[in-house]
């Protein structure tokens, strides 16, 4: 990468991938690996309007903040670029990582980067295995993904064949012949696997350096400095809580059904007669679930979805509530009287 090296200055290492891939996961096996002396923090963004991911985040000695309801490129530009400052000035880390929603473009976080005078450290990319095999290829977005990175982490690998994965190696290299490869089952990162990318002095924005140094950097066609790549990548998000309990069955046979437009799904959910909480995490057809302690139901669908389907979803997911049968009973005598 071209630029001046830097040693005492806050670097930004951004963590993408699409959604579902295993950025979360990822990003917390990072965490855990981080040696007790080094200084870090943490930005998680999250399309949707419920974070989830953020609440998944604990590590001892890290700085977590959680930005929802939009992406950091856009929408989210400018809260991010307060909270970067606020965890320079408050926190002085000497790294900040920044996970990205699966549709964020990267033009304006560089901006953003050099705004707040931090350094740039690299684009690590979260690519689900599974994901791949399954469809006919990269989308868009998740091309633009692997294309713009130092570090592409091959995710999920123990869900596909090594015909497959010898498949994938060769499609993410002709991508990007000279970013870093490296497999992975469950996120498994460590730290020093990206404590070692390079970090690289950013020009001011919107000047003729910065255009030149970004057109070396990534491929012009994909950069996209415009908030409307959401609106053409056409995904969007549903969120829905409740207090009240949800139906066991109902829940599983909704996530059973759901369909391959919808790539994400996940959030917190309390069932009737089970006083446990849980978290679950849904993607590429597979669900994982686990205790937790958040009361009330959370859930969050992200896919391909129009407006009049937003609609749709959020009358699906009002079914998933529990029927008291006793109080139905009683409601029901009531009526009777």
């Amino acid at each position: 990468m071209p630029g001046s090296t830097i040693c005492n200055m806050t670097t930004v290492k951004i963590i993408t991938g699409f959604l579902g891939a295993g950025k979360t996961t990822t990003l917390n096996n990072i965490l855990k690996t981080i040696p007790e002396e080094r200084n870090v923090a943490v930005v998680v963004n999250e399309f949707a309007v419920i974070g989830v991911d953020g609440k998944m985040l604990t590590q001892d000695g890290v700085e977590i903040k959680q930005l929802s309801n939009g992406c950091v490129c856009c929408t989210k530009k400018t809260e991010l670029r307060e909270t970067l400052r606020h965890l320079m000035k408050n926190y002085d880390p000497e790294l900040i990582l920044i996970e990205t929603s699966g549709v964020a473009s990267i033009e304006p976080l560089l901006q953003t980067v050099k705004d707040v005078g931090a350094s740039f450290g690299g684009i690590i990319t979260v690519v689900d295995s599974k994901r791949f095999a399954d469809s006919s290829g990269f989308g868009k977005i998740a091309k633009k993904q692997i294309m713009l990175s130092s570090l592409v982490v091959i995710n999920k690998i123990d869900l596909v064949s090594d015909t497959l994965l010898e498949y994938l190696g060769h499609s993410v290299h002709r991508l990007n012949p000279i970013a870093k490869m490296m497999l992975s089952e469950q996120g498994s990162l460590y730290f020093s696997d990206i404590d070692e990318l390079p970090s690289v002095a950013l020009p001011q924005p919107r000047t003729s350096a910065f255009k030149t140094m970004l057109g070396t950097l990534f491929p012009a066609w994909a950069l996209d400095d415009s908030s409307k790549h959401i609106k053409k990548s056409g995904v969007n998000s549903v969120s829905y809580e409740t207090t009240q309990p949800l139906d066991r069955n109902k829940f599983d046979k909704f996530i059973d059904n759901l369909p391959r437009s919808i790539y994400r799904a996940k959030g917190f959910v309390h069932f009737l007669g089970d006083e446990q909480p849980y978290r679950f995490q849904y993607a590429s057809g597979m669900i994982a679930i686990e205790e937790d302690e958040t009361e009330n139901s959370q859930i969050v669908l992200i896919g391909k979805m129009s407006f009049l389907d937003r609609l749709r979803w959020i009358s699906k997911l009002k079914q998933l509530h529990a029927s008291d049968k006793k109080a139905d009973i009683e409601n029901a005598a009531r009526l009777l009287r």
